[in-house]
């Protein structure tokens, strides 16, 4: 998006700019689709937070939940 450069007049920027937040996990009985959007909305709110054009990927892996952050 960003190679794109959309002209957006309201973005502090001037162009329009995208932050990703993604969870993944393997799903089991106790989890529900409540908590998998609760945590898909922190990843993006930590993507936010890191500033613009970021992407923060939250995983469950082994019963530790993980935060990966970038930049593109």
């Amino acid at each position: 998006v960003i190679d794109k450069n959309i002209s957006h007049s309201g973005s502090p920027t001037g162009h329009v700019t995208v932050s990703l937040g993604c969870y993944s996990f393997v799903p089991s009985g106790r989890d529900s689709v409540e908590v998998f959007i609760q945590r898909a909305d922190a990843a993006l709110y930590q993507a936010k937070h890191s500033g613009r054009n970021r992407t923060a990927v939250l995983s469950m892996e082994g019963g530790v939940e993980t935060l990966t952050r970038s930049d593109r």
